[in-house]
């Protein structure tokens, strides 16, 4: 039972904490009103890093608390069930970031021809 208070424990904390950074940075993203924003594209980015290193943390240290369960009690027949938490949705960030910082590069390229328009 407390074996499963750990994980449950350890699991929900990490989660809490990705699904609360992930919602403040689409907060950002929908007060810009566009994803196309270089400061926007390097929190995109940091964001799923931080996704991608957590999520492997997290099925560190879960190895560790089973490793120390299973040393204490060898009766312990249950095992280890972590998916890895969110490390599909850290990479799938990383190449949407991509796409997102060439239409930046595109957006300020049509505001620069802009202002040298506005000039003439």
């Amino acid at each position: 039972a407390l074996y499963g208070s750990v994980i449950g424990f350890v699991v929900c904390g990490v989660g809490i904490f990705l699904a609360k950074y992930t919602e403040l940075f689409f907060k950002k993203e929908l007060e810009l009103g566009t994803p196309f924003d270089k400061g926007l594209v390097k929190d995109m980015r940091k964001m799923a890093v931080i996704h991608i290193v957590l999520s492997i943390a997290t099925s560190i240290v879960l190895g560790i608390v089973y490793a120390s369960f299973l040393a204490t009690n060898p009766e312990l027949t249950q095992d280890l069930d972590y998916s890895g938490g969110t490390i599909g949705f850290g990479l799938a960030m990383l190449v949407i970031s991509l796409f997102c910082d060439y239409g930046a590069e595109k957006a300020e390229e049509a505001k620069k021809q802009d202002e040298v328009v506005e000039e003439y």
